[in-house]
């Protein structure tokens, strides 16, 4: 699946969570309700096969990881001037931002 929001559009987040991180002693939030962002960049999704990726294993059960399908998540960067702290929003999330004119 495509990410749901494309480069460039402008979201309120109409959802109640909130969550912060610390920079330099500083609370910085990174999403609060009425947040308004710009989405910034996209990370498409990929098809998996569901087959075993080779050599990779679950550490406490032996099975094989399998190539799983992602889907694609919409990117914005919360805090001015710094491209750390990328905030993904997948299609999970979607419904918790509204697209402003």
């Amino acid at each position: 699946m495509p990410p749901p929001f494309p480069v460039g559009t402008r979201l309120r987040y109409v959802g109640t969570s909130r969550v912060y991180t610390e920079i330099e002693g500083k609370k910085v939030d990174l999403i609060f309700p009425g947040m308004l962002v710009v989405i910034d960049s996209v990370r498409p999704g990929w098809r998996g096969t569901g087959r075993p990726i080779p050599g990779q294993f679950w550490d406490d059960s032996g099975d094989p990881i399998l190539d799983s399908t992602h889907d694609g998540c919409s990117v914005y960067h919360p805090i001015p001037g710094r491209t750390d702290h990328g905030r993904l929003i997948s299609h999970d999330d979607a419904s918790n931002w509204e697209v402003v004119e």
